[in-house]
């Protein structure tokens, strides 16, 4: 043979050896970038389509990005389903944990800027925004935290907040902390920029207990008029906590109204009214309904 001729070809067959190299280098890189991915957590799954903004010095504290209100579809994450809802009568206790410098200035699960220095929080299925109050059982301390995020998918870890909230709950450095959560209110009006301020003074009166502040309620056999039905339970003590609930939420035209537990073969009716005109509760059972109410209209007027 040749010897210029075999010499070329083993030239070609190494540079084709080493190609193959090469792509096959290529291919095993990109699956350790994936299983990497996989292994940084559930936080990160779900912001695996977040972008880094920069965001200077001289930039704003609070960031001009609005996000979106939403409940959200059902998700799993670990072989775990959570159903993202709303629970008026949300009041649990639990560990909480905290996040920041790893998805500090990447984009929340509702599309906002998450900002470790500014005070929000992480929460399996309550609607973003939601507000609620955490208490630290272990000092006592309080605070009202707006929720704009998924999380944590960590143990049975019930919220996680933002670094300035741990700091003000006086957990930074232990990481985590027996907390009491109780939700306050959620809907689409929570995108407005002054619920990104330190909220204690939007909810100056909010207590952890629903028996740390009674409503009087009245209980009435027959509902006469027109009303907008909220629930219906089993026993009495849900009923007035589920009335309870709803006066504390704040909601704009619709809190200030009367509240009424219709007794009606072995239920516990919530109804809200008497209303004044047809069209007027259909105005509001539409508002609540938006927020994610389950309604149900009754016109008893005759």
């Amino acid at each position: 043979m040749n010897t210029k001729y075999s010499n070329t070809m083993i030239y070609f067959i190494h540079k084709k050896y080493n190609f193959l190299l090469a792509v096959i280098f290529i291919i095993l890189l990109n699956n350790c970038g994936m299983n990497r991915l996989v292994v940084q957590g559930a936080k990160t799954i779900i912001h695996e389509d977040s972008k880094s903004i920069p965001i200077s010095k001289d930039t704003i504290v609070f960031p001009k990005m609005k996000g979106i209100y939403k409940i959200g579809q059902p998700y799993k994450v670990n072989g775990i389903d959570y159903i993202p809802k709303i629970e008026n009568n949300y009041l649990k206790t639990g560990i909480a944990s905290w996040y920041g410098p790893k998805f500090h200035n990447k984009l929340t699960a509702n599309g906002e800027i998450f900002d470790q220095d500014i005070v929000s929080a992480a929460h399996k299925t309550l609607p973003l925004p939601s507000i609620v109050m955490v208490k630290n059982l272990e000092n006592n301390k309080e605070l009202v935290i707006r929720v704009n995020d998924r999380g944590p998918f960590v143990g049975d870890r019930i919220i996680d907040l933002s670094k300035k909230a741990a700091e003000i709950l006086g957990f930074l450095d232990s990481g985590i902390a027996r907390v009491k959560v109780k939700f306050i209110e959620t809907g689409p009006h929570l995108l407005a920029q002054k619920y990104r301020l330190p909220l204690d003074d939007l909810y100056p009166n909010v207590a952890l207990d629903t028996s740390e502040k009674k409503q009087p309620i009245k209980t009435i056999m027959i509902a006469n008029g027109i009303f907008i039905q909220l629930g219906a339970f089993s026993k009495k003590i849900y009923a007035e906590n589920m009335i309870v609930s709803l006066i504390e939420s704040n909601l704009e035209n619709i809190s200030k109204l009367d509240y009424v537990i219709n007794n009606d073969k072995e239920l516990f009716k919530v109804l809200l009214g008497p209303l004044q005109s047809l069209s007027k509760a259909k105005n509001i059972a539409n508002k609540l309904s938006d927020l994610g109410y389950n309604v149900h209209l009754i016109n008893n007027e005759g």
